[in-house]
């Protein structure tokens, strides 16, 4: 930082300099936004979700359809966590 109002030669600066956004896309994942959309779509219009269900059934119908749709891989496991982390599971 320059204390002088007459000269900035030599002075430094401390400030970050800016950084462009990332234009790299991120990286892979195998539970993506889309796979949790259509668990989450399919169990809630699939016709098995019943009308006075809690969020308890509604969770174990997601981890269902997460497995009947992707096996017992990340999906799964990433609904589950999803569900633990509020506190239904």
């Amino acid at each position: 930082m320059c204390l002088s109002t007459r000269t900035t030669a030599g002075c430094t600066s401390t400030r970050a300099s800016p950084t462009a956004p990332s234009t790299s896309p991120p990286p892979p994942s195998a539970a993506t936004p889309e796979k949790a959309g259509r668990i989450w779509y399919d169990a809630a219009t699939g016709g098995k979700l019943a009308a006075d269900a809690t969020f308890a059934d509604f969770a174990e119908l997601t981890a269902t359809v997460a497995e009947d749709l992707y096996g017992s891989g990340t999906e799964l496991d990433a609904v589950d966590n999803a569900w633990k982390t509020v506190g239904v599971r």
